[in-house]
């Protein structure tokens, strides 16, 4: 008699592990690609857990576009598996919320050139959201990490440049700092311009390091001028400077007027 009480616990048991099973299975492609369909990204982002799908689930991720998924995709960008770092730089993109880009940037030494070319492009179409970021990285104590850096800021030039310029005109000393070495570094003729404005800064640290940084850009930039092929003599060159920085000065001059007006 006693036992049929017994029998049922142990079904009802039994009943309870096989459900409990079926909800630990990983999703299968078609779940996700439906997932995907319907713009379920919970659903998606709770299927990171197995890291066999992970690739496949960055993917729809990014297809989907929900924001959501940027933290849980920034966790993957160290995945121990190509394919899943790849996947999720590419969703990253894709999304394209500024948030990714500090975290993008140590890719760009990846031991894979496809991610390292993916992640380049990437920073690159951020645009003027990129430079701060950018520039603290030149402050990276990882040497190797600061050629890929300088050649995006460079390709950018001056949408990179000018938001450099505007924290200058900020209030946070760290910030300027990080500014003016990152224009140290590059050595930008557009530089010259904007940290001319620093001189003048309160802070002694400041207007120390913005001239310090102009001095060696006006040199980098006279030495450019002199090895050019073009036999100038160095009144010529100073000269040439000289007329490079009103230029710049004048366009944003005539900027500001246009603004005004």
């Amino acid at each position: 008699m006693t036992e049929y009480p017994f029998k049922t616990v142990s079904f009802v048991l039994i009943g309870w592990l096989f459900i409990l099973f079926l909800g630990c299975s990983p999703p299968t492609a078609s779940q996700i690609k439906e997932w995907e369909e319907l713009k379920q990204a919970d659903s998606l982002i709770r299927s990171l857990k197995y890291p066999q799908l992970r690739w496949r689930v960055a993917e729809s991720l990014g297809i989907i576009g929900d924001s959501k998924a940027v933290e849980p995709l920034i966790a993957l960008l160290t995945d121990e598996d190509s394919l899943t770092r790849f996947h999720a730089v590419q969703a990253l993109g894709r999304i394209k919320n500024e948030a990714a880009i500090e975290p993008l940037i140590p890719l760009l030494l990846d031991e894979h050139s496809t991610i390292r070319s993916a992640v380049a492009g990437i920073i690159e179409n951020f645009g003027k959201f990129s430079a701060f970021p950018l520039a603290k990285a030149l402050q990276n104590n990882n040497q190797a990490l600061h050629p890929p850096v300088k050649e995006i800021l460079t390709k950018l030039g001056d949408t990179a440049y000018y938001p450099l310029s505007l924290v200058l005109e900020g209030n946070d000393k760290n910030s300027k700092l990080i500014a003016i070495a990152a224009f140290r570094i590059l050595k930008p003729v557009e530089a010259i311009s904007y940290l001319k404005k620093s001189l003048t800064d309160p802070d002694t640290d400041i207007s120390a390091q913005a001239a310090a940084a102009l001095a060696e850009i006006k040199g980098f930039q006279a030495r450019a001028i002199s090895t050019s092929g073009e036999n100038m003599g160095e009144d010529a060159i100073l000269y040439s400077l000289t007329e490079e920085e009103t230029t710049i000065e004048s366009e944003d001059e005539q900027g500001q007027e246009t603004g005004n007006d």
